[in-house]
């Protein structure tokens, strides 16, 4: 789905300011930043649409009259909001390998692409409860909000979840229970072995644990599996 689209005019300076009304700039090559005129080329005001551009974000970049001459970058954090223009900060993704990126003085079609959306389905204070963490530090709340983050969208895989297709509202109770099972699972990943053989002491046989973490998982939520692959 396209969450942005219009036709700016590539200037030709590599400052990071603000552009003329209608252009848009980056910096030197390879490419991390970019202005852009909050306006198009032909006059459309499209500040709204790219102040709602998020971190992960994709933008493709093709000349007009060489369709050839393109690139894609992606949103590497929140865009900068300077009212009559954004400023971005970028990572090349590809360019077209037959010709090259776009080149400056051309105009530019730019057409943006939200970041995917996915859970999580269940709140870090929750997460925290669970964990018996009464006061996180910023570094474990970074870590739960990743695992669970990292287990929503091991869900989204699970059941085709996407920004199209998203899951349903209100979100069902095994989805949010199984993406607080699985980030617990994660966390505690970070301080034991979670498969294989795992030592429980000097004179003791070690424990076998499944190879495969998610399956339990993958179980929980086949009531709410609308598809299959064919094999």
């Amino acid at each position: 789905m396209t969450d942005l689209a219009g036709v700016w005019r590539y200037d030709t300076s590599q400052v990071i300011a603000a552009p003329a009304s209608g252009y848009l700039r980056t910096n030197a090559s390879p490419v991390t930043q970019m202005a852009i005129s909050a306006t198009t080329k032909g006059g459309l005001n499209v500040h709204a649409d790219l102040v709602a551009l998020t971190s992960g974000a994709t933008l493709l970049v093709q000349e007009e009259s060489a369709a050839s001459n393109a690139g894609k970058w992606q949103l590497t954090a929140a865009v900068i909001d300077n009212t009559s223009w954004v400023q971005l900060a970028v990572a090349v993704v590809a360019y077209a390998p037959a010709v090259g990126p776009p080149r400056p003085n051309q105009d530019l079609l730019v057409t943006g692409f939200a970041a995917a959306v996915h859970g999580p389905y269940i709140t870090v204070a929750e997460l925290q409860r669970v964990l018996r963490i009464d006061t996180p530090t910023a570094a474990q709340t970074d870590a739960m909000n990743r695992v669970l983050n990292a287990a929503a969208e091991e869900i989204d895989w699970e059941l085709d979840y996407t920004a199209d297709t998203p899951a349903p509202s209100p979100v069902p109770p095994i989805v949010s229970d199984v993406n607080l099972d699985r980030a617990v699972e994660l966390w505690r990943l970070n301080w034991s072995p979670g498969f294989g053989a795992i030592p429980v002491g000097p004179e003791q046989v070690p424990v076998i644990t499944a190879r495969d973490g998610w399956y339990r998982h993958h179980l929980r939520l086949l009531p709410l599996k609308g598809s299959w692959g064919v094999g």
